[in-house]
């Protein structure tokens, strides 16, 4: 495994994101607000919104 920052940290972030968890390495396929308006990528594990994303809807992940 590398030490290499996952690729949402190099190329495209509004393309490729993972889950902003420390240490996990799905698909951050659930987005929400951030502390200062970025938008932040969780798996449907780590969403603070139990896997609804910032849309409140089971399975909808927000653009």
């Amino acid at each position: 495994m590398s030490d290499a920052p996952p690729p949402s940290k190099i190329f495209a972030p509004g393309w490729v994101h993972y889950c902003e968890r420390a240490g996990c390495t799905a698909w951050g396929a659930f987005g929400s607000p951030g502390p200062r308006g970025e938008t932040v990528w969780h798996c449907k594990e780590h969403d603070p919104n139990g896997g609804r994303g910032s849309e409140g809807r089971p399975g909808i992940a927000p653009d």
